[in-house]
């Protein structure tokens, strides 16, 4: 365990960080150019998220506690989702290992952050929060990432002229169907409107584009608590059939990207404002003794000269 611990430190853990980013993007596009589904996703880009959650909590660790303290707090960390997963109290593999992870990695950077505001001028302040500030942003994105496709559902529903079908506390009204002809393409517009407890939430409308082939873009319904995303499944003398999917906590995400955009840009606003800054004057006592410094050379030059 020491052995471990010894090479354990910022650059080694940074190092591992850029891999496991660089293994998950090549994931992400390989699974986009394939076409790949959900399953994918998850037994891939899940894992990485994990370890890649653990080691951006041990760098935080190491730099709040010391290398000792940091690296054990991590274990413990990673043996308690080891637990969870074990006993699995979320009935979920990645939202058991990961809560562990999130709730130490938040607790450390909110103390982080609250510690570095009680001292210091306001751009050391701001420029000692803002790297916690970015770190709990990508907390706050991956807690966001793991809850929405976790919780979401996904049903298919079959609606005729005017029909209407509830979905997840939700009623959704089918509202008809129009054909927009430009000459060069067609344009197909299929209208919901989306009700809960009888009142009015919104609207979505499935769009098509007909030109050498038929494209369709989904119907979106956003709301502070979940967004609701309608596909177009198919249609038929019965009526329409459509993919109703409902992603639940899409503002964790908002807000991870809200935090992310406030940390980097206080860093990069404190960095140019440092750089504006005006070098200071030397000191009084030091410019005067560089005189007298200079008087003396020139005393023991003319000295020099009358002993010559």
């Amino acid at each position: 365990m020491r052995k471990i611990i010894k090479e354990v430190n910022l650059s080694n853990l940074l190092t591992i960080t850029s891999l496991l980013l660089g293994i998950m993007a090549f994931i992400i596009v390989v699974g986009i150019f394939s076409g790949a589904n959900k399953p994918y996703y998850n037994f891939r880009v899940g894992f990485i998220m994990y370890f890649l959650m653990l080691t951006m909590t041990t760098c935080l660790l190491l730099s709040r506690f010391g290398r000792k303290d940091g690296a054990y707090t991590a274990i413990g960390a990673f043996i308690i989702s080891l637990i969870f997963v074990f006993t699995s109290m979320f009935n979920n593999f990645f939202l058991d290992a990961t809560i562990p992870l999130v709730i130490v990695s938040a607790f450390a950077s909110l103390s982080e952050i609250y510690r570095n505001i009680q001292h210091g001028e306001l751009l050391d302040k701001i420029k000692n929060v803002s790297p916690h500030i970015i770190h709990l942003a990508v907390v706050i994105l991956i807690t966001g990432v793991l809850l929405t496709s976790i919780f979401a559902t996904t049903t298919t529903l079959t609606f005729t002229q005017d029909g209407q079908r509830t979905f997840e506390g939700y009623t959704l009204k089918y509202d008809g169907f129009d054909v927009e002809n430009l000459g060069f393409a067609e344009h197909y517009n299929y209208e919901f409107s989306i009700y809960k407890d009888g009142s009015l939430q919104g609207t979505a409308t499935i769009k098509g584009v007909n030109k050498t082939q038929i494209s369709w873009r989904p119907g979106i319904y956003n709301s502070v608590t979940e967004d609701i995303y309608l596909s177009l499944r198919g249609t038929g003398a019965q009526g329409i059939s459509i993919n109703a999917k409902m992603v639940p906590y899409p503002i964790l995400l908002w807000m991870g990207v809200v935090l992310l955009a406030t940390g980097i840009t206080m860093r990069l606003g404190v960095s140019w404002l440092k750089k504006r800054e005006k070098p200071k004057k030397p000191h009084k006592e030091k410019t005067k003794k560089s005189y007298d410094e200079k008087i003396e050379e020139e005393l023991e030059k003319i000295r020099e000269e009358k002993e010559s």
